[in-house]
C-alpha cells in the first residue's frame, strides 16, 4: 500500500509565498510606460472639437470641421483668415 505523505508547514509557507510573489508581480508597474500628461485627442475645444485631429468650430455650419476640407468644398482659399470669414455666424 502506497504511503501518503503530507506537506510540511514550511513547504506550504514556501508555496504560499511563491504564489503571492507571482501574483504581486502581475500588478507591477515596473515594465509599464510612464503615463502621459494628456492622451491623444484629449485636447477638445469649448465646442468639443479635437484640435489635434485638425478640427475647428464653424459657427456657420454649427459643427466641428476640418478647415481645408471646407475650403475645398466651398471654394475659398485654404487660409485661417478665409476660414474665419466663411464661418462667421450670420446671426
Amino acid at each position: 500500500m502506497p504511503q501518503i505523505t503530507q506537506n510540511k508547514p514550511s513547504q506550504k509557507m514556501f508555496l504560499f509565498a511563491a504564489a503571492m510573489a507571482v501574483l504581486m508581480g502581475c500588478n507591477s508597474t515596473a515594465n509599464q510606460p510612464a503615463p502621459k500628461e494628456s492622451m491623444v485627442g484629449a485636447d477638445r475645444t469649448e465646442q468639443g472639437c479635437i484640435a489635434s485631429a485638425g478640427y475647428a468650430w464653424c459657427d456657420k455650419l454649427q459643427r466641428c470641421v476640418r478647415p481645408w476640407e471646407v475650403a475645398d468644398r466651398e471654394g475659398f482659399d485654404n487660409t485661417e483668415q478665409a476660414f474665419n470669414q466663411f464661418c462667421q455666424s450670420d446671426k
